[in-house]
């Protein structure tokens, strides 16, 4: 154990370096045995069923059909792409519904600036829910550890909803001691009947199908008992769609939700509460509309400079499809096939799908382009 610890939690809290789980192993091996020996028998649960089964939650949702309660979830996003948002609005829908109790709920606001702890603090002041900002009133974010040992230990656990806001504020998501022994901190106070909800972020680098990947070890989802990530689907400057994606889950929860706000575009200065009140669940289909519509934008954004020089040359008479690439390759300075892939793509008779171009078959079988 390190110097100054008496065990794994209080390293955990006072943000000491843990050794690796074998010393841990080897030390136990090397201890020489007590007086007070230890059996199984000291530990047989003596509690009846039926009292366990008092203290037990039903299936009540904290946040849409994502995160329930009695278990600890976390979601994983970007910055900015509207993880706090929504987990705020849906949390103030589930007060208003009266699925869960506000005064139950301990907002931990841990990565905000002071305009957002006072606009956080509003919404915290409407609508009953308990907001906390470390190095305010005294908190500090290495207390949740020992916090949470306490509510476990005098058995008021049950019914306690916490939600940390980032999750790195208060463990190292890079270490897999770190993380694993705050999982267990968590996995207590679940027992005990408590809700912990977690945010944090996700790597810069995507995987292979282009979605957002969780960042640091997995020893948080593992301890977990349900895990999101968050991604853009759409951004199109007036609305914003996104959607989570659940990687892990315990229950009957959601596989996937899909949600639109309003986008800032290009005015940063949008209300918080305007964004706020924005935001709407919306469904598969037209979550799905909208990924086909960024998919469209994406290859038009890609393709910018080579279709403008495409329809240059075809206004400028040259319409048939072999001195349409040979012009406008030589313009561009790429080949031909660069120039025949872009051509094909964009041909067609729907704008909304990216299409510039059609053509019409002349004499001889020959491609005759026009604008659209």
């Amino acid at each position: 154990m390190p110097p100054g610890a008496k065990d794994i939690d209080e390293a955990v809290r006072l943000g000491l370096t843990l050794p690796e789980p074998e010393s841990y192993f080897q030390e136990s091996v090397e201890k020489e045995p007590s007086d007070a020996l230890i059996d199984f028998d000291s530990f047989i649960l003596t509690e009846s069923s039926e009292q366990m089964e008092k203290r037990m939650l039903d299936d009540t949702y904290v946040l849409g059909r994502m995160a329930v309660m009695g278990q600890f979830t976390v979601f994983y996003g970007g910055p900015n792409t509207g993880k706090t948002l929504i987990g705020l609005k849906l949390l103030v829908d589930s007060i208003q519904s009266g699925q869960i109790e506000a005064k139950n709920v301990y907002y931990i606001n841990a990565d905000d600036t002071y305009k957002g702890v006072v606009t956080k603090k509003r919404l915290a002041e409407e609508y009953g829910f308990n907001m906390i900002v470390p190095s305010m009133n005294g908190f500090q974010a290495d207390m949740l550890v020992e916090i949470l040992r306490n509510r476990t230990a005098g058995q008021n656990a049950s019914g306690c909803i916490v939600i940390l806001d980032t999750l790195k504020k208060f463990t190292d998501l890079m270490s897999k001691g770190m993380s694993s022994s705050f999982g267990d901190v968590q996995r207590g106070f679940i027992s005990g009947g408590g809700t912990v909800i977690g945010y944090a972020h996700v790597n810069k680098a995507k995987n292979d199908d282009g979605e957002s990947v969780h960042a640091g070890t997995t020893d948080i989802i593992d301890d977990g008992d349900c895990a999101y990530v968050l991604d853009i689907v759409e951004d199109n400057g007036a609305v914003r769609t996104v959607k989570f994606k659940n990687i892990k889950d315990r229950g009957d929860v959601a596989q996937f939700a899909n949600f639109q706000y309003k986008s800032k575009g290009d005015d940063p200065s949008l209300p918080y509460m305007e964004l706020f009140y924005s935001v709407s669940e919306v469904d598969a289909v037209t979550a799905i509309k909208a990924q086909e519509r960024a998919a469209v934008a994406e290859k038009l954004a890609i393709n910018d400079e080579v279709i403008g020089t495409i329809k240059e040359c075809i206004q400028a008479g040259f319409t048939q499809k072999t001195e349409l690439l040979t012009e406008s390759a030589s313009r561009l300075g790429i080949t031909r096939n660069k120039v025949g892939k872009v051509l094909t793509e964009h041909a067609g008779t729907d704008k909304h799908q990216g299409k510039r171009w059609n053509f019409r078959v002349g004499e001889r079988n020959a491609h005759v382009f026009f604008v659209l």
